[in-house]
């Protein structure tokens, strides 16, 4: 079963720079999100959206492998500058 990582809005429009695509590390980094605390909403479809309550628990639990770790950082800062983006991992 393959896993994207989006990055949308409640309304569903998806970040421009994020890559949803699926990427290698994805499967470790939807366990380390959901391992940590976060607020959710739904979209408009009804798909759980999160968003971390604790921007600095979530940046000190990022992966240490290099490629994992520059994603989820990088998905860490669009959702820490851009309030009104949430994370749907979709299955």
């Amino acid at each position: 079963m393959g896993l994207n990582i989006v990055v949308e809005t409640v309304g569903g429009s998806e970040h421009p720079t994020w890559k949803s695509v699926r990427h290698g590390p994805d499967r470790d980094l939807a366990a380390i999100i959901k391992s940590l605390p976060s607020a959710q909403t739904t979209d408009f479809e009804g798909d759980l959206l999160l968003r971390p309550v604790d921007f600095v628990l979530w940046k000190t639990a990022a992966p240490n492998e290099p490629e994992a770790k520059s994603r989820y950082l990088e998905l860490i800062g669009i959702l820490e500058m851009e309030p009104h983006y949430w994370l749907h991992l979709s299955y």
